[in-house]
């Protein structure tokens, strides 16, 4: 499971639910708890979209500077954290119920820095380093 968040207001958590295909896709459950909304889904993404997140996330953590985000080519699901130089990480996106289309639920939230360490680790279990 990729974990982010704070257990007692906001997080998010991608658990894949298949192995990676011949084709690089797997699916994977979206679950996001903000503050009273949640929202749940399962989405389709490719191998590299982690491992482009992770290096993201890495350089965001060790610059504090920039951007990262896990934009998967269909678009269902959106995450993006933005980093200021004070080690706030302001984190916001979208999950729709299909392929963008449907209800979506936008959320955004803030973070400090340090649970962008809980996220790198969780990640590793899931990307080719």
């Amino acid at each position: 499971m990729i974990a982010l968040g704070n257990n007692g207001s906001s997080t998010i958590q991608i658990t894949p639910t298949s192995k990676i295909s011949s084709e690089d896709w797997f699916q994977a459950d979206i679950e996001i708890k903000v503050n009273c909304f949640s929202g749940k889904i399962n989405a389709f993404f490719e191998s590299g979209d982690l491992t482009r997140f992770y290096h993201d996330v890495v350089k965001l953590n060790k610059t504090l500077k920039g951007k990262a985000e896990l934009l998967p080519r269909e678009d269902q699901f959106k995450l993006s954290l933005v980093a200021d130089n004070l080690g706030h990480i302001s984190v916001e996106g979208h999950a729709y119920e299909q392929a963008c289309y449907g209800n979506c639920l936008n959320f955004e939230f803030e973070l400090d820095q340090t649970y962008l360490l809980t996220l790198i680790d969780s990640l590793k279990n899931h990307v080719r380093i």
